[in-house]
């Protein structure tokens, strides 16, 4: 068990990052958005629905270290702007009061040319790891709910990660990760854990 546990934790410390909903035109800083330019080669609809995603925000973490665990929950603020013509969106997070602090960076982009058919695309990054976290997935319209799924390996460990971003109201969304994951050498032999809700995230638009 106690193996599991450390396991379920080294997974959880590398899948990080996040995505949300609302818009406002300057951030915390100053920096004005750049947003999609209406007509140019390559802006779809999904790119502007990207765009109405920036803002600053207040969030609530919960984190899970296994399914059996208790959450631990800290505060942290984050900023999202559109970048690069408004072809990506750019996420920076700030968990200032965790246990132990940390930033995420996720940039969220459309890609119209993929070989399976125009999907939605992320990356993540943490000051905490090693991995970029690469995450492929659809939004639903009428449910106003993106789903991402992605696959990849960190210390001695497959990892597969599912997260769910539930846009609530232009004030309020919920992202959801889930993570499965099973050794990949001798160290991390037998283990096989089933698929757990690994953190949540809860946005709420500051005024």
């Amino acid at each position: 068990m106690r193996t599991r546990v450390m396991c379920c934790g080294a997974a959880v410390a590398i899948v990080v990052g996040a995505v949300a909903l609302a818009m406002q035109p300057v951030d915390e800083h100053g920096h004005q958005h750049e947003p999609p330019k209406a007509g140019a080669v390559g802006i779809s609809a999904e790119h502007t629905l990207l765009a109405e995603l920036a803002g600053n925000y207040d969030a609530k973490m919960s984190v899970w270290a296994s399914a059996e665990a208790k959450p631990v929950e800290f505060a942290a603020g984050v900023v999202r702007r559109p970048i690069l013509g408004g072809r990506f969106l750019q996420e920076q997070l700030d968990a200032t009061t965790a246990p132990t602090p940390f930033a995420l960076q996720t940039t969220l982009g459309f890609n119209l040319g993929a070989k399976e058919g125009p999907r939605f695309e992320l990356s993540r990054l943490s000051s905490a790891a090693s991995p970029m976290i690469v995450e492929r997935g659809k939004f639903d319209s009428p449910n106003k709910v993106f789903t991402f799924t992605g696959e990849y390996a960190t210390d001695g460990l497959n990892v597969k990660s599912r997260s769910v971003l539930r846009l609530e109201s232009s004030e309020v969304q919920v992202l959801e990760v889930y993570v499965a994951f099973t050794g990949s050498d001798p160290q991390h032999e037998g283990v096989n854990v089933p698929e757990f809700k690994a953190y949540s995230v809860e946005y709420t638009r500051r005024r």
